[in-house]
């Protein structure tokens, strides 16, 4: 895309990458840069207006977490400029002390901006499309210990924005959406840094690692963003890491939407292809629930079938038309065949050989980082693990009341535990008196709690330490689906979870007088994949997802002793599933929630007797998907890997301070 003659709109221009993005801009024959921030510099912006006195320049002050005030910055803007064709989101702080402040500027920010700017670029409304592009980070592909509630909201912006990457809303608005991910750079984000992490006496520690990594300047971050943006491909992931862009492709962990729905049409095309007893065992894997598109490219799944590949490759070919419309990748990926790949696991060398010198370290140091590396992600992986024992124990839960919570109760009470703790905004006096009469040796008992306000977390924190001396095991179920309110949504589905489980590890860790425990935060499927129908949704799991494998580190556990495990949940018959088509993100996308009914689900009550199974298993930063029945751990893949100055260049520095 040329960036000629364009209007762009750029969030947290005013300094740093923001401001060196919008002298980009103007440097390409941009027609004109609107500046959204909340703090106004203005030597910065006065340079830009004597430099290029021919460009419409506008600054509007304004705060990206203020959903009126975005809108109204917009509308402002639209009387200067015709079109709006580029949006650069890059508005963004750090300050992990601040949960609530980090997520509504972080995300929230993105969102408001993001949603502003549709409803005058897209085509449906009159605009001509154009492109969005939404700051992101590395952590938002892989965690860093040092800033979990960073790390979250820059997950969370990963996935709200593929969700939005989408055939269906591009074919509607016209506009293409990417993601930027930049690794350490020299801006504000840096500056008393130490003083905004979650533990202030882990300061030295996080000095230490920060001066090891290598950090690059706001204007090579810049250069590198107007690359990807000339580049406009819809949904495309870049690292921008040593002055150098990097296209990524994202791994799928679960079987989208979408697929299940491509299966109809894959079973359709077999039916005129293969022999019975072949179709007999594509149906039993379709309804397995199983990724029939992977396994279709693997050469000996077509053996299987007495197909030579050759032949099938060829079948397929001439067939390919016969498909009804459905997905546009459908087609594609069928006529993909290719002979079995091996089978790589995130440990394997061969991934950091292949992943290292694409950021442009020395080959000498390449084999040492590697090893380095490699060594202390398997010490995680592959240490010995003891079961935990529900007996005995005392649990607490919020959203208890809910129909995976309130299975999880039951399913804990039926182990043995001692004590629960029932945490919910509202009482089910029903339900908490059933279950006082069917286990009246056991302590039940209910404390209101919205875990949307901090106060209110920390009071009951303190009803369940007056309750019982040591609190064991704490799972976090709250959670809502309401696209068409996204505050309320990332409020409850992830500040609620940051604040619940900051509150809980002060509470059972060790450096605190406690004795330990488990955290198990319920995510989502949709936390690891994004969602076209639900983006805020989506957006939220991601957060949890970044937020609790970046705690479950070690250097937290060998500190509270706390273990933290995600589970994720695919499609499950509970209350947030009653109504797809009426929480989807834009009244259009209906379509791709009616996908929901389609899809094979499972009751709450397997849900959570498998939740509870693999917490059992007591495995420390370990993701489960829970679908269908079943449960099972996935690993996810490792995208980006730290790069440390060449005179400092000790790979194993994060090891080192743990």
């Amino acid at each position: 895309m040329s960036l000629n003659d364009k209007s762009v709109v750029v969030t947290g221009g005013a300094s740093g990458i923001g401001l060196e993005v919008c002298k980009r801009l103007l440097e390409s024959d941009a027609k004109g840069v609107a500046i959204i921030d909340i703090l106004e510099n203005v030597d910065g912006i006065g340079q830009l207006r004597s430099t290029y006195p021919e460009k419409n320049i506008l600054f509007i002050k304004a705060d990206v977490a203020d959903k009126t005030a975005i809108d109204e910055a917009y509308e402002e803007i639209t009387k200067s400029f015709e079109y709006l064709d580029i949006v650069v989101n890059v508005a963004g702080i750090f300050n992990d002390l601040d949960v609530s402040r980090t997520i509504g500027v972080n995300i929230g920010g993105i969102i408001n901006s993001t949603f502003a700017a549709m409803n005058y670029m897209s085509k449906e409304k009159g605009g001509r499309g154009g492109i969005i592009a939404n700051m992101s980070s590395v952590v938002g592909l892989d965690p860093l210990f040092l800033m979990p509630v960073y790390t979250s909201t820059k997950q969370a912006i990963v996935g709200f924005t593929r969700s939005l990457a989408n055939e269906i809303y591009f074919e509607k608005a016209g506009i293409k959406f990417i993601i930027l991910c930049p690794g350490a750079t020299i801006t504000q984000l840096f500056t008393n840094f130490t003083e905004k992490i979650i533990f202030p006496d882990m300061g030295d520690v996080a000095y230490r690692v920060l001066d090891r990594l290598h950090k690059q300047s706001p204007a090579d971050v810049s250069k590198c963003i107007l690359s990807a943006i000339e580049q406009c491909e819809n949904g495309s992931i870049w690292i921008i890491e040593n002055k150098q862009l990097h296209p990524i492709k994202m791994t799928r962990y679960w079987t989208s939407i979408e697929e299940k729905f491509a299966f109809f049409k894959m079973n359709f095309l077999f039916r005129s292809l293969l022999q019975p007893s072949a179709l007999q065992a594509v149906n039993r894997f379709v309804r397995s629930g199983n990724d029939l598109m992977s396994s279709m490219r693997n050469l000996s799944y077509y053996v299987k079938f007495g197909c030579p590949c050759s032949q099938m490759k060829k079948m397929l070919k001439q067939s390919a038309d016969r498909i009804p419309k459905g997905p546009k990748d459908c087609k594609r990926d069928l006529i993909k065949i290719s002979a079995p790949k091996k089978v790589i696991k995130p440990s394997d060398v061969d991934v950091y050989k292949k992943a290292v010198p694409r950021y442009g370290l020395s080959s000498s140091a390449d084999i040492k980082l590697i090893q380095k590396w490699q060594k202390r992600m398997n010490k995680r992986i592959n240490r010995p693990k003891k079961a935990l024992k529900l007996r005995g124990s005392n649990a607490a839960i919020t959203g208890g009341f809910g129909s995976i919570g309130k299975a999880a109760c039951i399913s804990m009470l039926e182990r043995g535990i001692a004590s629960l703790g029932i945490l919910d905004i509202r009482e089910n006096k029903s339900l908490l008196e059933a279950l006082r009469r069917r286990y009246p040796e056991k302590q039940i008992y209910y404390q209101p709690i919205d875990v949307t306000n901090r106060y209110s977390v920390a009071e009951a924190f303190n009803v369940v330490g007056d309750k019982v001396k040591n609190l064991d095991v704490f799972i976090n179920s709250s959670g809502v689906l309401c696209d068409g309110c996204p505050e309320k949504t990332i409020g409850v589905n992830l500040l609620g979870t940051v604040y619940t489980t900051l509150a809980a590890m002060e509470r059972m860790g060790r450096h605190n007088g406690g004795k330990g425990g488990t955290i198990v935060n319920i995510a989502s499927v949709l936390g690891l994949v994004p969602c076209n129908a639900f983006a805020i949704y989506s957006s939220s799991k991601h957060g949890q997802v970044g937020f609790t494998r970046s705690l479950a580190d070690d250097f937290y556990f060998k500190r509270t002793g706390v273990k933290l495990m995600l589970v994720c949940p695919g499609m499950t018959n509970t209350d947030l599933t009653q109504d797809p088509e009426g929480s989807t993100t834009f009244p259009y996308a209906a379509i791709l929630g009616r996908h929901l009914v389609t899809a094979e689900s499972q009751s709450a009550e397997i849900c959570a007797e498998n939740m509870v199974r693999a917490m059992e298993k007591n495995k420390n930063g370990s993701v489960w998907i829970l679908d269908v029945g079943k449960y099972y751990e996935v690993r996810p893949v490792q995208y980006w890997i730290p790069v440390y100055n060449e005179s400092n260049n000790s790979p194993d520095g994060v090891k080192n301070v743990n």
